[in-house]
C-alpha cells in the first residue's frame, strides 16, 4: 500500500519502457526507500532476487524490518525496566520514525541523561534491533547562588540554594527545592522597636515533576512560602507574607522532524498581603487570594537558517472561589483590579547564525525575544508585566514599572564563544565558554487604572553589552551592563545606569 501513491508512480514510470542498467535498477530502488521514509517507514531494504529479464520485466522484493528487541546500553542510575518502557515499540511490530522522535524526545527529558537511539541486525532475518545507547551521572544536582535582582524595599542582593533530585523512587520523578533570601539572612535586620529581628527576605519553593504511565504526559506541582520584613517606617511589627500552590498537566503533542510542540493545562492558587517582590513598598491587613486557571502552548522549529520558539500563555480568573478571591480584597491592594478576568501573554524568540560579511568573523550570533500582554482588566501585581531588571529591561531597577498590557523586544548580538582556558592550556580541559554580547531592549506598557503618580504609559529603553561564562555544568555567571535611554517622568534624576550579576556554582 505504501507504493500505491501517485507521487511514487509518477517518479518510476518514466523508467518503464527505457533500456535495464545496474544503474537505473539503483534508481529505482533508491525512490522505493524514499518513498518508504517519506510514508514514515525508515527501515527498509529493496533486494533485486536473481530473475531472467529476458520478457522486459524485472521484480524487486521489498523487505521492511521489524523489532527484534528493544535493550539499553550504558545506563548506570537509571533503569532498563525505565528506559525501555519509554519506547512505544513492540518486537514485530514495523518502525514509524516519528513515533520515534517522540520516544527519544522521552528518553532525553531528563537533565541526568542522554540517550541516543542505534539499530542493530537482529537474531533473525527482518528483524532489528533498537539500542538505547545512554550516558548517565548520578541524578542529584546541589548549587548556590547569588544575584542582584531584588527590590529596594526587601533587599537588592539574593542569595540561593538548593538540590535537584531526577530519579525520586526509582520511577524518574524530579524533585527540586531552593531556599531564597536577602544578604542579611545571618545578621537579620537591625534591631528597631516593634519589628522582627529576621531578614528582609526569605523564601522556600519546591517543584515535583512526575511522568504519567498512560500517553507521554506528565504532571506537576510547584508552590514557594515567601516572608518579607522591610526596612520602613510606617509598617511597623507587620510581616510580608506570600504563598503559592499551582499544577500543571504536561501534554506532549506528537514531534515531527525539527518541530516540537507541548501543551499545558493548570491552576494556580497565590495569596499575598502585600507588593513588596514587585517593588513596592505596601503590607495590607488582609490578604489577596489568585485564583485562576491556565493554559500554555509552546513549540520550536529549526529550520536551515536558525530556530524559532513560541509561548503562548492563557490566564482565566471567573473570581469568588476562595475567602479573597473577590473585588473588594483586590482593591485593597490596586485600586481598580477585579478578580473577574482574562488576559494572555506571548512571548517569541528568534535566533539566526549571521554568515561572515565585512569584518564580523563566522559565529555570530543575532537574537530576538518579544513578548506581549493584553488584558482585560486591571491586575494584580503579581499578573502585571514588569519592565526593568536582566529578564526584561536591562540597566533599570527590575519590577521598576508595572502595566496590564504591554509588550517588550530585546536584540541581542552574541559573539562567537570560546574558551579562556584554551589561551593557556592550547586544548580545553574546564570546558569552559564565555560568550560576550551587545543588546538593546525596549519596552511599553498600559496600566487600565492608573494609579497616583502613575503615567497611563511607559516607554523605557535601554542599551549595553554583557558576557556569560560556563564551566561544564559546574560554574553559571552572566552579567549584563545596561545604560538608561529614556527617562522616567516622576523621576527626577538623570539617565542613569546598572549593572546585573548572577552566578551560580553547582555540583
Amino acid at each position: 500500500p505504501l507504493l500505491d501513491d501517485p507521487a511514487f508512480l509518477a517518479a518510476v514510470t518514466p523508467f518503464i519502457g527505457q533500456k535495464l542498467t545496474l544503474a537505473r535498477i539503483t534508481e529505482i530502488t533508491r525512490e522505493v526507500v524514499k518513498q518508504y521514509r517519506a510514508k514514515d517507514h525508515p527501515l527498509v531494504d529493496v533486494i533485486v532476487p536473481e530473475q531472467d529479464v529476458n520478457n522486459g520485466v524485472v521484480q524487486l522484493a521489498v523487505v521492511e524490518f521489524t523489532v527484534g528487541k528493544v535493550r539499553v546500553e550504558g545506563n548506570r542510575w537509571f533503569s532498563s525496566d525505565i528506559l525501555v518502557g519509554k519506547v512505544h515499540l513492540k518486537p514485530g511490530e514495523h518502525i514509524i520514525g516519528s513515533r520515534l522522535l517522540v520516544d527519544q524526545a522521552l528518553l532525553n527529558d531528563s537533565p541526568y541523561r542522554s540517550v541516543e537511539i542505534l539499530y542493530e541486525r537482529g537474531a533473525e532475518a527482518g528483524q532489528t534491533d533498537v539500542v538505547l545507547k545512554t550516558t548517565d551521572r548520578l541524578p542529584v544536582r546541589v548549587y548556590a547562588g547569588y544575584d542582584d535582582q531584588g527590590t529596594k524595599s526587601v533587599g537588592v542582593d539574593r542569595l540561593n540554594a538548593g538540590f535537584g533530585y531526577g530519579n525520586v523512587f526509582g520511577l524518574d520523578h524530579q524533585l527540586g527545592f531552593q531556599v531564597t533570601s536577602s544578604a542579611d539572612l545571618l545578621s537579620g535586620n537591625p534591631d528597631l522597636p516593634g519589628r522582627p529581628h529576621d531578614p528582609r527576605f526569605l523564601s522556600e519553593s519546591w517543584n515535583y515533576t512526575a511522568p504519567l504511565p498512560w500517553w507521554d504526559d506528565k504532571i506537576s506541582v510547584f508552590g514557594l512560602h515567601a516572608e518579607s520584613v522591610p526596612r520602613l517606617a510606617n509598617t511597623f511589627n507587620q510581616i510580608g507574607q506570600t504563598d503559592q500552590l499551582s499544577a500543571r498537566y504536561i501534554k506532549r503533542l506528537p514531534v515531527w522532524e525539527n518541530f516540537t510542540e507541548e501543551a499545558q493545562f493548570g491552576f494556580d492558587f497565590k495569596r499575598t498581603n502585600n507588593n513588596l517582590a514587585f517593588g513596592g513598598i505596601q503590607i495590607n491587613n488582609t490578604s489577596t487570594e489568585v485564583d485562576q486557571f491556565v493554559g500554555q502552548y509552546s513549540a520550536t522549529y529549526v529550520d536551515p537558517w536558525g530556530s524559532t520558539s513560541l509561548t503562548a500563555d492563557g490566564y482565566y480568573s471567573p473570581g469568588k472561589i476562595t475567602r479573597n478571591n473577590n473585588d473588594a480584597a483586590f482593591q485593597t491592594s490596586r485600586a481598580g483590579a477585579r478578580a473577574h478576568y482574562i488576559y494572555g501573554q506571548l512571548v517569541g524568540e528568534r535566533l539566526t547564525p549571521i554568515p561572515q560579511f565585512g569584518f564580523l568573523p563566522e559565529g555570530f550570533i543575532w537574537s530576538v525575544k518579544a513578548t506581549v500582554q493584553d488584558s482585560n482588566r486591571a491586575l494584580l501585581p503579581s499578573e502585571e508585566l514588569s519592565l526593568g531588571g536582566v529578564s526584561s529591561l536591562r540597566g533599570y531597577d527590575p519590577y521598576l514599572i508595572q502595566g496590564d498590557k504591554g509588550w517588550i523586544v530585546s536584540n541581542e548580538l552574541r559573539a562567537p564563544a570560546f574558551s579562556l582556558t584554551a589561551f593557556t592550556h592550547g586544548d580545553n580541559p574546564w570546558n569552559d565558554r564565555i560568550q560576550l554580547f551587545v543588546f538593546h531592549d525596549i519596552g511599553r506598557v498600559w496600566s487600565i487604572v492608573p494609579q497616583p503618580n502613575e503615567d497611563a504609559s511607559t516607554t523605557l529603553a535601554s542599551a549595553g553589552a554583557g558576557f556569560h561564562y560556563t564551566v561544564d555544568r559546574y560554574l553559571d555567571l552572566r552579567f549584563d551592563w545596561g545604560f538608561q535611554l529614556t527617562h522616567i517622568r516622576f523621576d527626577p534624576r538623570p539617565l542613569g545606569q546598572r549593572g546585573d550579576v548572577s552566578l551560580t556554582l553547582a555540583f
